[in-house]
Formats: C-alpha cells, sequence, structure tokens
C-alpha cells in the first residue's frame, strides 16, 4: 500500500511537471520593441511612453497640427484600460509572442504619407533604413476571460530605432 501512494504522488508530481504554462511575458524581438513602449504607456497611461513607438517626426508634426495630442492620447489609454478590466477583469494583463517576420522594401515608406483617420493630415516619413511587417499573437487575460488575436503590424528602423507605423497610431494592441 505504501508502494502505491509513494507511486501515485510520483505519477502525480510527473503530471504537474509536464503541464506546458503560457508564459507571462511578452515574447520578441528589437523589431517588437514599439510593441513594449505600447504596453509600458498602458500600465502607466504615460503618454510619453505611448508617443515613442512612433517616429518622434510624425509626433512632433501631429502635436503642431493637433495641440490637444497628448489629451487625446491620456483618453485613448484610459479607455483602453477601463475595457480590458471590464472584460478581462481587474488583474487583467495583456503580452505578445512574435510568431513571424516579413521584411518590406523600406522604399515603399519615403515620401510624403497621409495619415489615413485625418484626410487634412500628411507629413514626410525620415528614411527608413528596414521595415518588416511582424507577426504577433497578442494575448489578453484575466479573471473573467482570455482572449488571443493573431495581429500583424508594420514597424520601420529609423535611425537605429524600431517604430510603429503611424498608421498604427491609436493602436492599444485591442483585438
Amino acid at each position: 500500500m505504501k508502494h502505491k501512494g509513494i507511486a501515485l504522488l510520483f505519477l502525480l508530481v510527473l503530471l504537474l511537471c509536464g503541464c506546458k504554462k503560457e508564459p507571462e511575458e511578452s515574447i520578441g524581438d528589437e523589431r517588437t520593441v514599439p510593441l513594449d513602449r505600447v504596453l509600458e504607456a498602458l500600465k502607466t497611461e504615460s503618454v510619453a511612453s505611448y508617443e515613442s513607438a512612433f517616429p518622434p517626426d510624425f509626433c512632433r508634426t501631429y502635436r503642431e497640427a493637433y495641440p490637444d495630442m497628448p489629451e487625446t492620447v491620456e483618453a485613448l489609454l484610459a479607455a483602453a484600460n477601463v475595457h480590458n478590466r471590464e472584460h478581462y477583469g481587474e488583474d487583467c494583463t495583456i503580452r505578445y509572442e512574435l510568431t513571424g517576420t516579413e521584411l518590406c522594401a523600406p522604399s515603399q515608406f519615403t515620401g510624403e504619407y497621409q495619415y489615413n483617420r485625418l484626410d487634412s493630415f500628411s507629413f514626410t516619413l525620415p528614411t527608413v533604413s528596414e521595415a518588416a511587417r511582424i507577426h504577433v499573437t497578442v494575448y489578453h487575460t484575466g479573471p473573467f476571460d482570455e482572449v488571443q488575436t493573431e495581429v500583424v503590424y508594420e514597424v520601420l528602423l529609423i535611425d537605429g530605432t524600431w517604430y510603429l507605423h503611424p498608421m498604427l497610431f491609436g493602436t492599444v494592441l485591442d483585438h
């Protein structure tokens, strides 16, 4: 009887060790750093962190055209956090996992760019040395629900730093 108990306990330990647990941290590379900045902005509701995910020229030009940009971003982050708490619970987490990368020709991002959410707003992208489409799985997890979504983001390498393409301004890693 004693040997059966030990064998049963050993089996239980093996089963528990064999269970795959989802990682609690985001998994990416240098191209996903802008997503880390967005996650940090969501955690802290920091406008500066959010803006750092996008090319500085874009944010500077946007601020000149629309001086209320900081208040708009603040409202965006606050609304995203309210949404996440309502749908996933107070202790919700958001993380991502990089699942693929497609390199793009940087030349497709040169010249003037018309911001697709504001008809009258355009600016010129600085020199893009690399560009890619990154495929990520975004995980929203909390006591109320767990959702995973496949998302594609365009990222640009400008002066040695990766940024989200300005057309993604407004993203909060939502599905």
